[in-house]
C-alpha cells in the first residue's frame, strides 16, 4: 500500500506541477502578483516533494528498516513555505498591489515565530520517529507548537471571520496537518500509506486552489 500510494501521490504531483506553472504564466492586473508568487512558492514546495517521491519509489524496496525519518528532508524544506503562502495568502485582499518580498519585510517577525514553532514541532516528530520518545508522547508534544501556531496565523492574518473563502482555506490547513498526527500513532503501513495521501491533501490541493484563483480572477480582470 505504501508503493500504491506512492505512485498515486506522484502522479496527482505532476498533473498539479502542470496546472499551477501553467496558471503561474496567466495574464494578471499589478494587484495579483503575489497569488502568482504564492503559486511560484507552491511549484517549489512541489518540486521538493517530487524529489522525495521519485526517491521513495525507486528506493522503497532497497531500504531496509523504516523510512519515515526521511519524510523529514521533505518537511523541513517545505511546511514552513507553505505556512508561509498560507498567511500570505490571508493578508491578501486583491485591492492593492502587493508583492511576497513586501508581506515577507512587513511581517518578519511573524514569519520567524512561524518557522521556529514549526521547526518545533517537526523536531518533536523526528524524535518520536527515532525512537527517543514513544509516538504518544512526542505526537502530544508536537501538537502544542501546531496549535499556537495556527492560532498566531488566526489572529495576525485572518482578519474577517466572514470571508468564507479564506475561513475554509485556514481550516482545510488545520483539519489535513491536524490528521498528521493522528496517523503518527498508527501501525507503520498505515501511517506512511496516510502520509502519501495526505501529501495530496495538504501540499497539492493549496497549489490548485491558487491556480484556480489566478484564473478565475483573470477572467473577471480581462473580460
Amino acid at each position: 500500500m505504501i508503493y500504491i500510494s506512492g505512485i498515486f501521490s506522484l502522479i496527482v504531483q505532476i498533473i498539479v506541477g502542470f496546472i499551477d506553472y501553467w496558471a503561474i504564466n496567466i495574464k494578471t492586473s499589478e494587484k495579483d502578483q503575489l497569488l502568482k508568487d504564492l503559486l511560484k512558492v507552491e511549484l517549489f514546495v512541489q518540486t521538493i516533494e517530487f524529489i522525495f517521491y521519485v526517491w521513495l519509489i525507486y528506493y522503497f524496496s532497497k531500504v531496509s528498516g523504516n523510512i519515515t525519518p526521511f519524510r523529514y528532508l521533505d518537511w523541513f524544506i517545505t511546511t514552513p513555505l507553505m505556512l508561509i503562502t498560507l498567511s500570505a495568502f490571508l493578508s491578501y485582499d486583491g485591492t492593492k498591489e502587493t508583492r511576497l518580498t513586501e508581506f515577507l519585510s512587513s511581517n518578519t517577525a511573524s514569519i520567524v515565530k512561524i518557522v521556529i514553532l514549526n521547526a518545533t514541532m517537526l523536531a518533536f516528530g523526528l524524535i518520536g520517529e527515532l525512537g527517543y520518545l514513544s509516538a504518544f508522547t512526542s505526537t502530544a508534544l508536537g501538537f502544542i507548537p501546531l496549535i499556537i501556531n495556527f492560532k498566531d496565523i488566526k489572529e495576525k492574518f485572518l482578519k474577517s471571520s466572514e470571508d468564507k473563502t479564506k475561513n475554509l482555506v485556514f481550516y482545510w490547513f488545520v483539519f489535513f496537518w491536524s490528521l498528521y498526527g493522528v496517523f503518527a500513532l498508527m501501525s507503520y503501513t498505515v501511517k506512511n500509506t496516510g502520509y502519501n495521501i495526505l501529501d495530496i491533501f495538504a501540499k497539492n490541493f493549496f497549489g490548485i486552489f491558487l491556480a484556480y484563483t489566478v484564473w478565475s480572477r483573470s477572467k473577471v480582470e480581462y473580460i
